[in-house]
């Protein structure tokens, strides 16, 4: 064996020598620096990342536009209902087509020329089911089934109709159309009433 290739084999085994020490700092020095950025990033991680998030922020499962409009006709029901009550023509004139809104006024003027008032509570929405709806939801007929009180009271606080400490389930059906020029984007175009108790 020369002197030459024994010099090569020597220092191929420095090399190797010199691979295998530094191999093992280097892996410890990558942890601990993966180690210090992770540290000064906690908060950001927390922030964003959402595994890292509460509960009660996970976004949930999107509604369906049918869900979404349930939503919309129970408040209007008891905006409406409530609004009738007061014979708050304001509020009605915002939530009710042209007719129906006239035949609400009706009734809230013979009821006032009566010197009558009502008292009113709607306890639960029973059941609300779309019955029938077109393309889009542009026009949408709604079956209503609450738990109310109800009753109409002469100008002494007497009670003439009704009961005001007993429930009574009360079927409504309604229609509701979609109206761009209107705010909350929906109008009551025709209502019918029915009271089940």
């Amino acid at each position: 064996m020369t002197s030459g290739i024994l010099a090569l084999y020597c220092l191929c085994g420095y090399i190797l020598w010199r691979l295998l020490i530094a191999t093992p700092n280097r892996r410890a020095r990558q942890k601990q620096l993966c180690r210090l950025i992770s540290a000064e990033n906690t908060s950001e991680i927390k922030e964003t990342d959402p595994a890292e998030m509460p509960r009660t922020t996970v976004p949930t499962v999107a509604k369906t536009p049918e869900e979404d409009f349930i939503v919309t006709a129970k408040e209007m029901f008891l905006k409406i209902a409530t609004a009738f009550a007061e014979s708050d023509k304001k509020t009605l004139q915002d939530l009710l087509s042209p007719y129906v809104y006239e035949r609400y006024c009706e009734a809230i003027d013979k009821r006032d020329g009566d010197k009558l008032k009502v008292d009113f509570q709607l306890a639960n929405f029973e059941k609300v089911e779309i019955m029938r709806q077109t393309y889009r939801l542009n026009e949408v007929r709604v079956h209503f089934v609450t738990l109310q009180l109800n009753c109409l009271k002469n100008e002494k606080e007497e009670i003439v109709e009704g009961a005001f400490d007993k429930l009574r389930v009360v079927s409504d059906v309604w229609e509701f159309e979609r109206r761009p020029d209107v705010v909350r984007g929906w109008k009551v175009c025709a209502t019918q009433s029915e009271s089940l108790l």
